[in-house]
């Protein structure tokens, strides 16, 4: 016991004084951003952090979920050694926690009753998150099943990685300091029709279709059903919505084929 200890001691020496400025250098910083590259970072507590380049657009974007109520990465503000970013830099590349296991890398047999729980929370949560951000004009652009992650702590799942996201709704975001702290208030964009709204968000709904997969044509259907509920159209129907659970049928077995 006490040689691992020793050893222990010594690894975590080795690695508090390790020089590792040479991986954020301006060059490997500037090759990041053209690739999008997100860069994962392995604490010696056993915690990992998640490094990427936020530009403006992204921050307001987050800033709106999160007023939103929709969970999501959280930058760190944890300390580590041997990390030093650029100081022409620092505004740009943020550090996040990690939000918990990505949808994709999770499997029954892995994490078996975590699995299930996970699934449910897709199934009962995620359409209440959906339409929140497209009633608010945001558009992911990513939401495929690595972007859905689940917290088996929390028991709850967030959206994550909002770089490609686009905001069709930003005129009808303000900031108010009148009630202390600054806060950010999300009037709903009112949508004029189902085909508008395909038509803006389409992208998002081909990337959910894979995290979709586990779900039985009925379950699909109510899926489907409960967003088109939620959606602030300004023309709604029992026909339209219908049609709008029956085009999304027909989108998953097109991406099945």
């Amino acid at each position: 016991m006490a040689y691992r200890k020793t050893i222990s001691d010594v690894q975590r020496a080795i690695l508090e004084g390790r020089d590792l400025r040479h991986n954020f250098e301006q060059r490997d910083f500037a090759q990041m951003a053209r690739a999008k590259r997100t860069v994962r970072i392995h604490l010696n507590n056993g915690k990992i952090l998640f490094g990427r380049f936020v530009l403006p657009q992204e921050e307001k974007i987050r800033a709106k979920v999160k007023a939103l109520g929709i969970p999501t990465e959280e930058v760190s503000t944890d300390l580590f050694a041997g990390y030093e970013i650029p100081e022409s830099l620092r505004d740009k590349f943020h550090i996040f926690k990690s939000a918990g296991i990505a949808i994709k890398d999770m499997s029954v047999m892995a994490f078996g009753k975590q699995f299930w729980s996970a699934l449910n929370l897709v199934r009962d949560e995620l359409p209440g998150y959906l339409a929140k951000l497209h009633n608010a004009g945001i558009r992911h652009g990513h939401l495929h099943s690595g972007n859905i992650v689940y917290d088996p702590q929390t028991n709850r799942i967030s959206i994550i990685d909002f770089s490609a996201a686009k905001d069709f709704g930003d005129i009808s975001t303000y900031v108010s300091e009148e009630c202390g702290p600054a806060r950010i208030h999300v009037q709903e964009r009112k949508w004029k029709d189902i085909d508008e709204l395909m038509k803006v968000m389409g992208q998002d709904y081909q990337g959910i279709m894979p995290t979709l997969g586990f779900m039985t044509e009925e379950e699909f259907k109510d899926f489907w059903g409960k967003v088109y509920d939620l959606y602030d159209l300004k023309y709604k129907d029992e026909k339209q919505r219908t049609l709008f659970v029956y085009k999304m049928v027909y989108l998953r077995s097109k991406y099945a084929r």
